[in-house]
């Protein structure tokens, strides 16, 4: 699971998920031959990749369970009224957005 338990404080301590990807990574290059991402080398290690954009989320085979996700997660935002939705001013540069996709 990636958290044990300390014998001698009796504190958890979590396993360092930056090791893990670059183990991953190595794997990955070695079989390959090349320099990958961290990403690529998660997919490859697992069987399967997230989506990077919202078009490949929407029209991959799991295309019916992120729109369950992004709906739920809309949800909860509008819910806690994270934000509010107002007019731009005039000559104020937009901050653009993007959904990240992780199983």
């Amino acid at each position: 699971c990636g958290v044990k338990k300390s014998t001698r404080s009796g504190h958890y301590v979590k396993k360092p998920t930056v090791l893990t990807h670059f183990i991953q990574s190595l794997a990955f290059a070695s079989v390959t031959g090349g320099n990958v991402s961290t990403h690529d080398a998660a997919a490859y290690m697992t069987g399967a990749a997230d989506p990077v954009t919202l078009s490949e989320a929407l029209s991959g085979d799991d295309a019916e369970d992120w729109l369950l996700a992004i709906d739920a997660e809309m949800s909860s935002l509008i819910g806690m009224d994270v934000y509010e939705v107002v007019d731009r001013p005039p000559g104020v540069k937009l901050i653009p957005v993007k959904w990240v996709f992780k199983t």
